[in-house]
């Protein structure tokens, strides 16, 4: 990267420098050099004979060559051409006459903002030499850009058509490095097999001067309409796509330009092509969480069946917007409603209200509610059998006291019998028994589930429910009992039953989540931990790792017995005053300020005492206290984010069905449309203010386009029934002559 900025900079600094560059002695950025000074005689004069003559014309040169040039002006190192390429591009201009960054002069006219001279030069350069027109720039910082893009840039729509009258390539591309996205300029990598840089299709979209390479995609970006009707009235692709996989819509949406986005669906774009990311426009704004272009294009693809008065009946497409394909059943990871729910951004909330919300809301009806109590109820069964096995599990007193209440174990299959043990240590091992295949059944479960969806959209949807991940680990640790039950271990399963039941029992929080009324305060608690107490103990425990040690020291003054060895004292090692401190926080300091007093250095350790006690318990604790009031205000005030919390869960269950199933499921809550061909979520909406505005102009327009038409054929009408009359008479003449018998 170095390297080429380098490069870059050294280039547009060659490039302003006229004594350096041999295409500046024919003519400036200023609009001074020996071509120009000749265009500005011409000018004068009207005589253009010397100016033709002093013009000169290129050569055919191979596609390998200009990559290897390219590669070698960015990177600074040679790029091997072990086969060169049989694709040629003509170069009108030569190479060796060129600016520091590969411009012609015709781009140096444009670049000099086309004055009277200037442009007279350009004339003549491309009435002498035509196919200069589609000369580009050759350095990797603007390569492809053509006269053509700086004419669309310097807004003059006059030269655009002179231009394109003139034979100027509609589809050229300019995929030069100064019109890639930022975070896509250090990925930047050639091949002789394609004559564009090739880049990494993850991205983000930052930056201001991603165009889109065409000069459609440049006009649209600069709500240019007169040059996007020319351009596509001389052949311009409204579908084609650049490096990046993205069409005139798709940069329109990044841009939030609605105009031009709606120009471009009037001269026949396709709203439904992906690009490199799989992402049509409407999923490319909610990837980039651009909130109004999203609700736009929503609009503009359903269908309103009725009005009345401010309410309508739509119908609104489900092919990107939810989740399950309509088609397959696949899980739709590109789809608004999975970009929404695990979207990044703090703005991919804002997403969620209306549409999204309404589509939640009959998934949750059609399969979400029944499915969330059924789960609910299968984990209360096991949950009750795993808390009665614990309680029936012989503890080790009881182990030893009497040989009924051993545990059975493989190796007791031969010396014993079932009628030794007590009936609760055999009902023990029955619940054990089907605790473990219970684990076993949902651990199964998850891998089906994770072959449905993949690993990678399993632990995205499992990040987002802690409770379920640790009861996941729960479930492994009681097969691990069953295990250790085999080979007689009862000491390490003890310590393994002890840690199940603990986790086991917080997976009533991920049912919490589903209800309105304890959700949010679960995600409160969740995000306290992972963000507030991370926080505070990331700071608490700098503080305890340095005054643990200052008080270690300050002991080691302790008093002595009579022998002179220390006495105990509660810091007698370096570990112990790590657990000291930590208690003390807690504001239980008696004895350790007993035992201070028996120090030999009793005033440091005071003084250290007393900061130590502002420092964690005054200022800490308070500032804990702080930040989890921030954070319940934040959470309690925000209903989106529990809106998100509760369409994820739906998500997860939606994720653990076979396609067949979620097709089931969707053809509930979703409708066919179109003779069968489109489904579609139908919602009935309130207008607001604008859109109920916005009818009543269309219904006005509609209405006085009828009355036209109307006086229109009343005009019309005698002489259309003369002409009808006419032709009446004419064809029952007709008919009557072949009637009569001759």
């Amino acid at each position: 990267m170095g390297n080429a900025s380098s490069a870059v900079t050294a280039g547009i600094k060659n490039q302003v420098n006229a004594s350096n560059n041999a295409i500046n002695k024919l003519a400036d950025m200023s609009g001074r050099g020996f071509l120009a000074d000749l265009a500005m005689e011409a000018v004068k004069s009207g005589n253009h004979e010397e100016l033709n003559r002093q013009i000169l014309e290129g050569e055919m040169i191979p596609l390998s060559d200009i990559i290897a040039q390219r590669h070698k002006e960015r990177t600074g190192n040679t790029f091997a051409v072990t086969n060169p390429s049989t694709e040629c591009r003509f170069i009108c201009w030569k190479l060796n006459s060129r600016g520091a960054v590969g411009e012609t002069l015709l781009h140096t006219c444009f670049l000099a903002g086309l004055p009277d001279h200037m442009k007279l030069l350009a004339e003549r350069l491309i009435a002498i030499f035509p196919k200069i027109i589609n000369d580009f720039y050759l350095s990797d910082e603007y390569y492809g850009e053509t006269v053509l893009h700086m004419g669309i840039v310097s807004e003059n729509a006059e030269f655009v058509r002179y231009l394109l009258k003139n034979g100027a390539d509609v589809n050229a591309r300019c995929s030069g490095n100064f019109f890639t996205c930022d975070d896509q300029k250090g990925s930047r990598t050639d091949n002789l097999e394609v004559e564009h840089a090739i880049i990494s299709k993850h991205t983000k979209y930052p930056g201001h001067l991603y165009w889109g390479e065409y000069p459609l995609s440049f006009a649209a970006c600069l709500s240019q309409p007169e040059c996007i009707r020319m351009l596509v009235a001389h052949g311009a692709d409204v579908n084609a796509a650049d490096t990046n996989g993205n069409t005139i819509l798709h940069i329109c949406t990044i841009h939030e330009n609605w105009e031009m986005f709606k120009m471009a669906l009037t001269l026949g774009a396709d709203l439904h092509i992906q690009n490199r990311q799989n992402l049509t426009p409407l999923t490319l704004a909610a990837f980039l969480a651009k909130k109004e272009m999203m609700q736009k294009i929503v609009e503009e693809e359903r269908t309103v069946n009725w009005t009345y008065g401010r309410t309508q009946s739509a119908a609104y497409p489900l092919e990107h917007v939810d989740s399950i394909e309509p088609t397959s059943g696949s899980i739709n990871q590109k789809s608004v409603l999975t970009i929404a729910v695990y979207g990044e951004k703090a703005e991919h909330l804002s997403l969620l209200p209306h549409l999204l919300e309404q589509l939640v809301h009959h998934k949750w009806i059609a399969y979400g509610r029944k499915t969330l109590f059924a789960q609910l109820f299968m984990f209360c069964i096991y949950f009750i059998c795993v808390t009665s096995c614990f309680l029936l599990r012989p503890s080790p007193f009881e182990r030893k006291q009497h040989i009924a209440n051993d545990l059975i174990c493989f190796y007791d299959f031969k010396t014993r019998s079932f009628n030794e043990s007590a009936v609760s240590t055999i009902i023990y091992h029955l619940l054990h028994l089907i605790c473990v295949t219970g684990a076993t059944l949902y651990l199964v479960q998850a891998l089906l589930h994770i072959k449905n969806v993949g690993y990678h959209l399993y632990v995205l949807g499992l990040s987002g429910f802690p409770a379920k991940a640790i009861f996941l680990f729960s479930c492994i640790l009681m097969i691990l009992t069953f295990f250790l039950r085999i080979f007689c271990l009862d000491e390490a399963e003890d310590i393994v039953w002890i840690v199940i039941v603990l986790l086991t029992s917080l997976k009533f929080l991920f049912f919490c989540r589903g209800f309105k009324s304890v959700g949010p305060f679960v995600l409160m608690l969740y995000k306290i931990i992972i963000r507030d107490l991370m926080r505070f103990f990331l700071i608490y425990l700098v503080i305890v790792v340095g005054f643990s040690q200052a008080f270690y020291v300050i002991f080691l003054g302790y008093k002595r017995n009579d022998s002179g060895n220390h006495e105990p004292s509660i810091m007698s090692n370096g570990a112990e005053s790590y657990v000291r401190m930590f208690i003390m926080s807690l504001t239980e300091f008696t004895v350790f300020f007993e035992q201070l007093e028996e120090c030999e250095h009793t005033v440091i350790g005071k003084i250290t005492f007393v900061v130590y006690m502002l420092l964690v318990t005054l200022l800490l604790i308070n500032m804990l206290i702080a930040m989890m009031t921030n954070t319940y205000t934040e959470v309690s005030g925000n209903s989106l984010e529990w809106l998100r919390q509760w369409s994820a869960i739906i998500l997860m269950m939606e994720q653990s069905f076979d396609p067949a199933t979620r097709l089931r499921y969707q053809r509930r809550y979703g409708i066919r449309f179109d003779g069968g061909e489109k489904l579609v979520l139908l919602l009935k909406d309130k207008m607001t203010e604008n859109e109920f505005e916005c009818q009543r102009k269309k219904m006005h327009e509609d209405r006085r386009k009828f009355r036209e038409e109307l006086r229109t054929n009343q005009r019309r009408r005698p002489a259309f029934i003369c002409k009808q009359g006419a032709n009446y008479f004419k064809s029952k003449h007709r008919h009557s002559k072949l009637t009569v018998p001759s």
